[in-house]
C-alpha cells in the first residue's frame, strides 16, 4: 500500500553526480579497496578504473601506520596523480 507517498532511496542518489577514482593501496590489500568501491557504488557514485577528465573525486586508501617504504611509495603515487591531474588541466 503506497498511500500516495513517493518512496525515494536516498542511498542511491546521495552521490549521484560523483565519479570517483580509487587507486590501489601500496600494501596490495584489495579487500579494503573493494569494500570502499562497493560503498561508493551503493551510495550512487560511479567508480572509474582510471583517472580521467570526468573524475570528480579521488579516494586515497592509506594504512594507519605504514612502514617507511610504504610511506615513500604512497607519496610517489600521490605525486604521480598530481602530475596526471596537471596534464588533464584540472585546477
Amino acid at each position: 500500500m503506497n498511500d500516495g507517498k513517493v518512496s525515494v532511496n536516498f542511498s542511491i542518489i546521495m552521490l549521484k553526480s560523483v565519479v570517483s577514482y580509487v587507486p590501489h593501496r601500496v600494501d596490495g590489500d584489495l579487500s579494503v579497496q573493494s569494500a570502499v568501491i562497493n560503498k561508493l557504488i551503493a551510495a550512487g557514485a560511479r567508480v572509474s578504473k582510471q583517472l580521467s577528465s570526468s573524475t570528480t573525486h579521488v579516494v586515497f586508501l592509506q594504512k594507519l601506520l605504514p612502514s617507511f617504504q610504504e610511506q615513500v611509495l604512497q607519496d610517489d603515487i600521490i605525486k604521480d596523480l598530481y602530475e596526471k591531474i596537471a596534464k588533464v588541466g584540472w585546477h
